[in-house]
């Protein structure tokens, strides 16, 4: 009995070896080339790679170079997470009425597992930017802020040279319209609502474009239709392409038109949704993405649901139930360095 226990734990301790033996040849770079570790590493999440710089000199180096970065992102993209953000304001001092904002982002894949979460603090009331990847973008009555959730980066901008960014009166004569503070961007621009009216924004002017190459402004213009001056509006990115929301007052449909020719103005209204089964006397339904013949869709800050193209019907998503948010968007998990 003693003989085939000792053979037992011996078989065990080479056993034990053996695996261990392999692990270290799978460490090992001589074992594998640079493009299948680029090509393991690429399929990790962001928060696991960041543990993995700090193995050796060499693993650094793959993940930190531009390529690595860009063939992460890449894959990241083929799979899109949700994002969503909670505020809660805090006074510092009400005589002035200085305050913080404490954001929490929670990070969730599309069948609910749950990613990683965690808090940080701005000054000032804060409102989230058009953001888009891997970055967020904030814009707090002390500042303008950038932040990566994966890697939990958070950068406070330089101030600018113009305080009030409200109503789009920082771009002078340059922009003649008054912007709505949200705003969408695709690829290399900016598109935000205009109107001729500070203070009537029922009055449209047209869409107003920044061009971030060129640094300058334009206008589209918009779908030719009717449209309720006491319904809502609002634009949207769908598939990369540029689209305007519009509801009638009594919120009973949606008509989502894309801008299918930007150059020639070229629009489509592609959607007529019925949302009359939903009580929106407190909220709205804001579309957040396009994918396989649905739309993704933000009810109220409390719900997602999606929407079946072919089918015109709504099916909520059930195995998200993580009470209301301020805002939620797609985002990618990303490696972007702020530099912090």
């Amino acid at each position: 009995m003693k003989k085939r226990k000792s053979l037992k734990s011996s078989k065990s301790r080479a056993t034990s070896s053996s695996s261990s033996s392999k692990a270290k040849m799978i460490i090992n770079s001589s074992v594998l080339s640079k493009d299948v570790m680029m090509d393991i590493f690429s399929r990790i999440p962001t928060k696991a790679l960041c543990r993995l710089r700090c193995v050796c000199k060499e693993w650094r180096s793959i993940i930190s170079s531009p390529f690595f970065k860009s063939l992460h992102r890449a894959r990241s993209s083929q799979k899109p997470k949700f994002l969503f953000l909670q505020e809660k304001n805090y006074h510092r001092c009400m005589v002035y009425s200085i305050s913080t904002t404490r954001v929490t982002m929670l990070s969730v894949d599309f069948d609910g597992t749950h990613n990683f979460e965690f808090t940080f603090t701005l000054d000032g009331y804060v409102n989230m930017l058009p953001s888009k990847w891997e970055l967020i973008c904030f814009v707090s009555t002390e500042g303008f802020y950038v932040c990566n959730p994966s890697t939990q980066e958070l950068v406070k901008l330089p101030n600018p040279s113009f305080r009030d960014v409200k109503d789009g009166s920082a771009f002078g004569s340059k922009c003649p319209y008054f912007l709505r503070l949200w705003g969408v961007l695709i690829e290399n621009n900016f598109y935000w609502i205009g109107y001729g009216d500070k203070y009537d924004d029922t009055k449209i002017g047209a869409i107003v474009s920044f061009d971030l190459g060129k640094e300058e402004f334009g206008t589209v213009v918009l779908p030719e239709g009717r449209f309720d001056s006491e319904g809502v509006w609002f634009l949207v990115e769908l598939k990369g392409m540029l689209c305007l929301v519009d509801s009638p007052e009594d919120l009973s449909t949606m008509d989502i038109w894309v801008l299918k020719d930007s150059k020639n103005y070229m629009w489509v209204k592609e959607h007529r949704l019925d949302i009359s089964s939903f009580n929106l006397i407190f909220g709205f339904i804001i579309p957040l993405d396009h994918i396989e013949g649905k739309i993704l869709m933000d009810v109220k800050f409390e719900s997602l649901e999606w929407y079946d193209v072919e089918n015109k019907c709504f099916k909520r998503i059930d195995n998200l139930r993580l009470g209301q948010w301020s805002w939620s968007l797609i985002y990618t998990d990303g490696l972007f360095s702020l530099g912090s």
